[in-house]
């Protein structure tokens, strides 16, 4: 299977059956992976900060301005917002200062990613966020299956973003 890298404040789409979309080091970014099963078109956004002053010259870089750019060109690519299926994954909190830290980035995307989500009218079927660990993630086109790897865990793989739980549940 053909793997293709999503970089930070990058996305990619894919409709090629032996394609898998990998965001790796996912730490206090967030990765959203979206799919339409029925077209079997995927994409990938790895998102680095909640919002910014620059969102129309770098949509993919902040949560507020991701979801609904990747939408668009989901859209332009054949996919059918309707039938999407959203997952999260990442926000963990890599550095931590104290209980009140402004540096809880992880906390903050993931709560604007949420409402990103929330005011596109879409909510994920598999939400993987927090903790303090970096996630590997790579979404296959053929199958929607999602494979989290994170150190010292096994892997968690989930199934058809349809279906949201982990196989084997």
């Amino acid at each position: 299977m053909k793997t293709t890298n999503v970089g930070l404040a990058e996305y990619k789409i894919s409709s090629k059956p032996d394609e898998a979309l990998v965001i790796l080091g996912l730490g206090s970014s967030i990765g959203l992976f979206f799919f339409d099963p029925r077209t079997q078109v995927a994409a990938a956004v790895h998102v680095m900060l909640p919002a910014g002053r620059d969102e129309d010259a770098h949509p993919t870089k902040y949560c507020s301005s991701a979801v609904p750019f990747l939408l668009a060109q989901m859209e332009a690519a054949g996919a059918s917002t309707e039938e999407l299926k959203v997952a999260v994954f990442g926000g963990a909190t890599m550095l931590s200062t104290g209980p009140t830290s402004l540096l809880e980035i992880g906390q903050r995307n993931t709560a604007a990613a949420a409402d990103a989500l929330a005011k596109a009218g879409l909510t994920p079927v598999v939400s993987d966020t927090g903790g303090s660990k970096g996630r590997n993630v790579a979404l296959e086109v053929a199958t929607g299956y999602v494979t989290v790897k994170v150190l010292a865990q096994p892997d968690r793989v989930y199934a058809d973003l349809t279906l949201g739980p982990e196989v084997g549940q």
